[in-house]
């Protein structure tokens, strides 16, 4: 009897635990959304490749200038041996150097 009682207890423990931490789950899915870049790095590299044809991309990092978060990619453009930053806004694509 004594182990019955131990089983329900620990079902019902079970089950309480999992109905509270639903809702942190959807919580920390909503927030990771929002977390989300617009623009990917992949979606930044495309850009700076539409603007610059023939450049090449040796690196892309995230960074924050004024505020805003960006991608920071550094280029070698055609013909050229020395690289230069380019930056890319996550959230509206637009370019800076």
């Amino acid at each position: 009897m004594k182990k019955f009682a131990y089983v329900v207890l620990s079902a019902t423990a079970l089950s309480l635990l999992a109905i509270s931490s639903a809702p942190a789950e959807s919580q920390k899915a909503a927030a990771n959304q929002a977390a989300q870049p617009k623009i990917t790095k992949a979606d930044a590299q495309r850009i700076v490749m539409q603007k610059n044809p023939g450049a090449k991309v040796v690196s892309t990092t995230e960074a924050t200038m004024a505020g805003h978060k960006v991608w920071a990619l550094s280029v070698i453009t055609t013909g050229g041996n020395v690289s230069k930053k380019i930056y890319v806004d996550q959230e509206t694509g637009k370019i800076t150097y």
